[in-house]
């Protein structure tokens, strides 16, 4: 058999010219592409400045009125603080009319329960443990008796002890000494 090639034949030239071709067009397909992506990043680009420049800008309006707000709030958290102070304060007022209410009412209890030729002459109050000592003087024993009974009968009191008692004549008069320790009640 016999093979007919009818294809024309080519010189180097041609086949060299073609090549060339080939080349030239992958050059200029090269070229668009990079020419896209570069036209592609350009565009990319103006717009994230443009984004930055719209975010820049809400960012200073945001911040123009944070700056408000951020006063505001200095002036809540002082104005906080001077509340605690004066809360402190009371506290203090409170705790202090407490304490002289405890003395208050004891004073008025002794003042209620002592018979009226009795008299305190020295009292010492302990608030911490909430103890006393009491040194009176009556003119009769029952008074003293009438005294400590009275003391035993009031809420205020939980415990009454008394320790001594004396007489002593002073200007034609029995005068009877005691003293008394006593404690408060808690809570009271």
């Amino acid at each position: 058999m016999i093979k007919i090639n009818l294809l024309e034949k080519k010189s180097k030239l041609e086949i060299l010219f073609s090549y060339f071709n080939f080349f030239i067009l992958e050059i200029f397909i090269l070229i668009i592409v990079i020419t896209g992506v570069i036209s592609i990043m350009y565009f990319m680009n103006k717009n994230l400045n443009f984004q930055d420049v719209i975010i820049s800008r809400e960012i200073d309006a945001l911040n123009g009125f944070l700056r408000p707000l951020q006063k505001r709030n200095a002036e809540i958290v002082k104005s906080y603080k001077e509340i605690d102070d004066i809360l402190n304060k009371i506290n203090i007022v409170v705790h202090i009319k407490d304490k002289v209410s405890i003395y208050y009412d004891l004073l008025i209890a002794i003042a209620k329960s002592a018979p009226e030729d009795c008299w305190v002459s020295s009292l010492d109050f302990n608030g911490k443990n909430n103890t006393g000592k009491l040194i009176g003087n009556a003119l009769r024993v029952d008074s003293v008796k009438m005294f400590v009974n009275n003391l035993n009968i009031n809420e205020l009191f939980s415990s009454i002890e008394m320790r001594r008692s004396s007489s002593e004549t002073e200007k034609d008069f029995d005068v009877n000494t005691f003293i008394i320790f006593f404690k408060i009640r808690e809570g009271s």
